[in-house]
């Protein structure tokens, strides 16, 4: 595959400087592609470039991602991550969705998008349904309701679910196991007391160190890939 042009390159270069948001919008609708998977593109958009990413959300999330008008975000526009995000939900799904809102509840939409119950658990593990007034493990107790079958006489009394709160930890790694990507914290941050107790450095030690100076810094590998240029080489992507 020949090298991109030079005018492509400086387009890219200042799409992504000025307008953060536009440019990871665009990379996330065109996955999969390229070296960078999605919690790299949106980590890099939401660091010094102030691009804000807004939650995928079963209320206001369209498939793919899109921009919205956000005077607080560098370009005057906010990402707003899309249901494409949420790992097996078939875009069929998303669009029936979207053509169901305005929505009240979950079950207003349950029923008015005719989703069925592993679209709503999938929706709930990537806590899609918070904006519905929902956390992620009652949306989850909710969905097993979905299709339950009816009882053989009578009528039964199930109290509200209040299950117990998630841990930060908890939600970081729901959030990568369900959409690969997380908007709360570094997997890192996480375990940054664990790594400064067996003096393993971060970004902030690296960038402070002298010339020539000895440092084990921890590093956590995002992605990996074979080039056909390289020979056979391959390449690894992570973030300390």
């Amino acid at each position: 595959m020949p090298p991109p042009s030079p005018s492509f390159v400086y387009v890219s270069a200042w799409l992504k400087r000025w307008h953060p948001a536009a440019f990871a919008c665009a990379l996330l609708n065109s996955q999969p592609m390229g070296f960078y998977a999605p919690a790299q593109i949106v980590r890099d958009a939401r660091g010094a470039r102030r691009a804000h990413p807004g939650h995928r959300c079963a209320r206001d999330s369209d498939w793919d991602c899109t921009l919205e008008a956000d005077p607080e975000s560098k370009g005057g526009f906010a990402l707003r991550l899309g249901l494409r995000q949420v790992q097996g939900l078939p875009e069929a799904t998303a669009t029936r969705i979207a053509a169901a809102r305005p929505v009240r509840s979950l079950a207003d939409l349950i029923r008015r998008a005719a989703i069925d119950r592993g679209a709503v658990e999938r929706l709930a593990a990537a806590d899609a349904f918070r904006s519905l007034g929902l956390d992620r493990r009652t949306a989850l107790w909710e969905a097993a309701a979905v299709e339950a079958p009816a009882p053989l006489q009578g009528e039964l009394f199930e109290p509200a679910a209040n299950p117990p709160a998630t841990t930060a930890g908890e939600e970081t790694v729901l959030d990568y196991t369900a959409t690969g990507l997380s908007l709360r914290h570094h997997p890192l941050a996480l375990l940054r007391p664990v790594l400064q107790a067996e003096d393993l450095a971060d970004t902030r030690v690296l960038n402070a160190a002298k010339r020539g100076a000895w440092i084990s810094p921890a590093w956590l590998g995002a992605g990996a890939a074979t080039p056909g240029q390289r020979q056979g080489r391959g390449l690894l992507h992570g973030r300390g």
